[in-house]
C-alpha cells in the first residue's frame, strides 16, 4: 500500500474523504446521525418547522463545536458572535427597507395605477 502511495500521491480532497469516513465509524459521530434522524423525523412528521429546525441545528453545532470537539474556544465565542452580527446585519436592514418599501407600494396603490397605464 505505501508504494501504492509513492506512485501515485493522494490528493488533499482524497485524503480529506478518507478522514471522514474514518471518523464516520466513531462512536461519537453514531450519536450525531441520532441527531440527524431526529431532526428531520421532527420536519417531516409536522412538529417544527425547517426554520425552527435550523435555528435548533445552530445552536446545537454551536454546543458541539465548543463541548464535544472543542474546535472553538469560549473565549472566541464573543468575537464569532459579533463577527456574524456584522455581517448579518445589513441583510436585515435590506430586508426591513424592502418591507416598508413594498407597504408603501401597497398603501399607494402603486399595482392599479401601473396597470391602468398598461391597459
Amino acid at each position: 500500500m505505501q508504494r501504492f502511495a509513492q506512485i501515485f500521491p493522494l490528493t488533499p480532497a482524497v485524503e480529506l474523504f478518507r478522514n471522514v469516513v474514518i471518523h464516520q465509524k466513531s462512536f461519537i459521530d453514531n450519536r450525531y446521525l441520532i441527531w440527524r434522524i431526529l431532526l428531520l423525523g421532527g420536519i417531516y412528521a409536522g412538529i417544527v418547522t425547517p426554520t425552527e429546525a435550523a435555528a435548533v441545528s445552530v445552536f446545537y453545532a454551536l454546543f458541539v463545536c465548543i463541548f464535544i470537539y472543542k474546535t472553538v474556544p469560549v473565549s472566541q465565542l464573543l468575537n464569532l458572535l459579533k463577527a456574524s452580527v456584522r455581517s448579518a446585519g445589513p441583510i436585515c436592514f435590506l430586508l426591513a427597507f424592502a418591507t416598508a418599501f413594498g407597504r408603501t407600494l401597497s398603501l399607494i396603490k402603486a399595482a392599479d395605477t401601473v396597470q391602468e397605464l398598461i391597459c
